[in-house]
């Protein structure tokens, strides 16, 4: 079987693979995986070899388990041969590159003299020489002893092994599709050449026209006067003549543009990536939930998704399967849902109350189960029940409280047995009460100068989704969730001595931020800038020369009024030297002070 590649770049058409296990502080051997000249006929081959190992092969064709035994070389323990050399890995000579595979080679179990000698799952990844390695440390095992001869068996998890061919029947038609496009795009910007190349020809017959008027103006002084009219007209034309064929060179440009992308884009055309569409947040009352499970860890009993719930309103819910077979205990569980990052409503919980198997009931710690499928947050929402591989998540559903506790409640030590009855009873609400949610800014006022910014604290309970917004576009506002405040920010054009509202929104609860826009100018020293102040009385009407500027100190800066509106006045800031001085603008009896600072 051929590795299944992922929707993200899907170009790797030929496939090799190279996986070493390293034992830090035991010399116990490499593992390579060797796929490369993979076919649907040939497996990935796994070599399992070491210094205190006998070399050992086994093939894998399809996803699943597989075990690989040997024996001890030499005598070992597990803290004996801390720091010696355990071997190297080397890819095939023939493998030209690795692209984005979802291949994923897990040890899962290690077995010296009948005890799993491994203290938790190894999960392999790429290297820099796009080798895959499955990487642990002396951590990764408990104490044991071996005497040469010793069996030493190693128990690997495959996942990815999948048929690619209908993705390179898809990526040929995909780049045929992207060809024709392009052919496309060269015959209309052929079209645009000729198009050109006639306008010039117009323009160049127009001014000949112009040179005969002129000549002819020069003879007839009689009609000079209309020759002018006539000559002015021509010229204006020619002006329009050339704004087109500057507006046709620029679209020449951008489709030269346009074709290089898309020459750019044959060659290293990735597959489309499919971003699932999330629920509406807020419109919980319709969202699908499914039952994973897997019994034991031989995966000889598996159900993904094939028993769902909808989710139409709050209250409880329940979903059944029926085990086929023995098991000495729950080896995955698992509940997956269509939600994804942003379609949760404020408040929204999802709560496992218990699981019955048979009639026996186990309940359930819910404290950080909620999370998002494979730590990722583009993926859907998960709650994990038993997961081997996954923790407890903290409120992010990314990151692990714990990566040690796998299992709620020990239900992986739970039997089933086959026909027994597997019922998990679980609750989903969005309502709980909205005095459980506040938030409080630290300062109800603010005073920003413009271009300058101010950071402003706050204080929430009962929800982690805070929302500010600004009701004047020249002060703008961002929220920093992990520190918990905003931001302030007033634009260069922002009209000093204005005002505006900041609200921080939390679920249904409010806190207001007064901001003044500071009537403070700043400088640098021989540079100039623009500002706004307001200013009473004053009318667009109003000639700036009627607004009359002193400056305190015309040592520091020189103030020169620009232009007015309705109720401001824009003037110019021209920094002299270093320091600080006040500006005063006058109209009638109303007048407006500004500080003036120059670095």
């Amino acid at each position: 079987m051929l590795m299944r590649l992922t929707k993200g770049t899907k170009k790797a058409l030929s496939l090799a693979l190279s996986t070493a296990l390293v034992l830090t502080g035991a010399n116990v051997g490499t593992l390579k995986a060797d796929a490369a000249k993979v076919n649907n006929k040939d497996g990935v081959k796994v070599t399992l070899t070491g210094k205190t190992l006998t070399k050992k092969e086994a093939t894998v064709k399809e996803d699943g388990t597989v075990k690989v035994t040997t024996t001890f070389a030499d005598a070992a323990t597990a803290g004996a041969l801390k720091g010696a050399n355990f071997g190297e890995t080397k890819t095939a000579t023939d493998v030209k590159y690795v692209d984005d595979c979802d291949f994923s080679l897990k040890i899962v179990k290690v077995e010296v003299a009948e005890k799993n000698v491994l203290a938790k799952n190894v999960t392999g990844d790429y290297n820099n020489s796009d080798l895959y390695e499955v990487n642990t440390t002396d951590k990764s095992f408990k104490d044991f002893v071996a005497e040469k001869g010793d069996e030493i068996t190693f128990t690997y998890k495959v996942t990815g092994l999948e048929d690619y061919e209908d993705t390179l029947d898809a990526l040929k038609k995909e780049n045929e599709a992207l060809a024709a496009s392009k052919a496309a795009l060269e015959k209309e910007n052929g079209s645009l050449a000729a198009s050109k190349a006639a306008l010039e020809k117009d323009n160049a017959s127009l001014v000949a026209s112009k040179a005969a008027l002129e000549k002819d103006n020069k003879s007839l002084a009689a009609s000079k006067a209309a020759l002018e009219t006539e000559n002015k007209a021509l010229a204006a034309s020619n002006s329009a003549l050339v704004a087109s064929k500057a507006a046709l060179e620029k679209d020449n440009k951008s489709l030269a543009a346009s074709k290089a992308a898309l020459e750019d884009q044959l060659k290293n055309t990735p597959a489309p990536t499919e971003t699932p569409a999330p629920v509406a947040k807020g419109q919980m009352g319709n969202f699908n939930v499914s039952f994973d499970y897997v019994g034991d860890d031989t995966w000889g009993e598996q159900s993904w998704g094939d028993k769902s719930v909808n989710v139409t309103k709050d209250g409880d819910y329940s979903i059944e399967y029926t085990a086929t077979s023995d098991s000495k205990g729950i080896y995955l569980m698992m509940l997956d849902t269509d939600l994804y990052y942003g379609s949760l409503a404020d408040n929204f919980a999802l709560t496992v109350k218990n699981v019955k198997i048979g009639d026996k009931t186990y309940a359930i710690d819910n404290k950080g189960c909620w999370g998002f499928a494979d730590q990722t947050v583009s993926k859907n929402y998960r709650f994990n029940i038993v997961n081997p591989w996954n923790g407890l998540f903290d409120k992010t559903g990314v990151n692990w409280q714990d990566e040690k506790v796998t299992t709620i409640d020990k239900l992986n030590k739970a039997p089933v047995k086959a026909n027994d009855k597997i019922v998990v009873n679980f609750n989903v609400t969005t309502k709980k009460a909205s005095s459980t949610v506040s938030i409080k800014a630290a300062k109800s006022k603010v005073s920003v100068a413009p271009s300058k910014s101010a950071t402003v604290k706050y204080t929430v309970k009962g929800t982690s989704t805070v929302k500010a917004t600004s009701n004047n576009k020249a002060v703008t506002v961002k929220v920093n969730k992990s520190k918990k405040n905003v931001t302030i920010t007033a634009k260069k054009t922002a009209v000093m001595g204005k005002t505006a509202t900041i609200t921080l929104k939390a679920g249904s609860k409010k806190s207001t931020i007064k901001v003044t826009v500071a009537k403070i100018a700043n400088v640098k020293k021989k540079k100039t800038a623009k500002y706004t102040v307001a200013l009473a009385k004053v009318t667009k009407k109003v000639k700036a020369k009627k607004i009359k500027v002193s400056v305190k100190n015309k040592k520091v800066a020189k103030v020169t009024v620009k232009k007015t509106a309705k109720g401001q006045v824009t003037f110019q800031v021209k920094g002299l030297k270093k320091g600080k001085t006040t500006a005063t603008l006058k109209y009638g009896k109303k007048s407006a002070k500004v500080s003036v600072v120059v670095k």
